[in-house]
Order: structure tokens, then sequence, then C-alpha cells
């Protein structure tokens, strides 16, 4: 609609068309290129006053802000309380949030202005990891962190499960002694 007007605009503004379908032309540049997905990674520092209830909320209005912009969530991960490097506004522990995602640069200036607001944060970093990811891309890395998560929970029992033929073993030695 806003192309329509412009052309239209310039067409009563007596201006020469080759000018005004230029103008057209590069408005719908921008506004494909703003709303281009592209691949971001999110670190977060939040108060360790904080509770688990204030903690969610932050991270809920974060994927919330990404969703209404048609973003995806790719990975999500509390890191949990850790010790700073050095003192933040007077802390000395932190509690870390990871986010990757999929959205648009609109998004990411929506989450800074909010994070910039908020008391609870600390600190947030954001960094471009893909100039740009499709529908496709995003399930495949979706799909790789689910298996990723999933490798690791297996993994573990695996561990798990070969100490305890190694205990058994051990209990067998020790029982022929």
């Amino acid at each position: 609609m806003l192309f329509f007007n412009l052309l239209a605009l310039c067409k009563q503004q007596s201006v020469r068309a080759e000018t005004c379908e230029g103008i057209v032309l590069r408005k719908k540049r921008e506004s494909m290129r703003r709303n281009h997905m592209r691949r971001y990674e999110t670190i977060f520092i939040l108060r360790p006053s904080a509770g688990e209830e204030e903690i969610n909320k932050v991270i809920g209005s974060t994927t919330q802000i990404i969703l209404d912009e048609q973003g995806s969530i790719i990975e999500l991960n509390k890191w949990g309380m850790k010790k700073l490097a050095y003192l933040i506004k007077k802390e000395s522990l932190g509690y870390y949030v990871f986010c990757d995602f999929a959205g648009t640069p609109d998004a990411v200036a929506e989450i800074e202005r909010k994070f910039r607001i908020d008391d609870l944060v600390l600190k947030y970093m954001t960094i471009k990891t893909a100039g740009s990811i499709n529908q496709e891309e995003i399930q495949l890395a979706i799909t790789a962190v689910s298996e990723k998560a999933t490798a690791v929970v297996d993994g573990d029992a695996d561990d798990t499960e070969a100490e305890l033929l190694v205990e058994e073993e051990q209990e067998e030695v020790a029982d022929e002694e």
C-alpha cells in the first residue's frame, strides 16, 4: 500500500517516472531487507536476586518478541548462576540465559530496547551468526539441537550403564580374591 501511495504522490508532483520507479524499488528492497530472517545468538545476564518467576517472565517476553516478528526459537538454555569476571552494577554473580533464534533486525532492536529498560538485566550481547536463513534451514537447526540434546541424555545413560558394568566387574574380582 505504501508503494502505491508513493507512486501516486510522484505522479501528482509530476516527477519523472524513472525517478519514481527507482524510489519505489529502493523502498521495496529496504522493506525486504528489514523483514529478512537472520540467525542470531543472544546471551543475557540477569540479577542473582531475581526469582524463578521473574527470570521466566524476562525469558517469556524475549521469546514473545521473537515470535511476534515471525521468528523462531532454535535453542533456549538457562545456564544458571555463574560468577562474573568483574562487578556489573555492584553484582558479583549473574544468572545466564542463552538464546539461539532466527528473526528480523527489528526483533533484535526491540529485544535490546527492552533489555536496556529492564532493571533485572545486568548485561546482554547479541551477535548475528548467519546473514540469511530460510524455513528449511531453521527446521534443520532445530532438529540438530534436539538430536544433540537427545545424544547428551543417551550418552549419560550409556555412561551410567558403563559405570555399573565396571562396578560389577570390580565386585566379581573382589569376590574371587
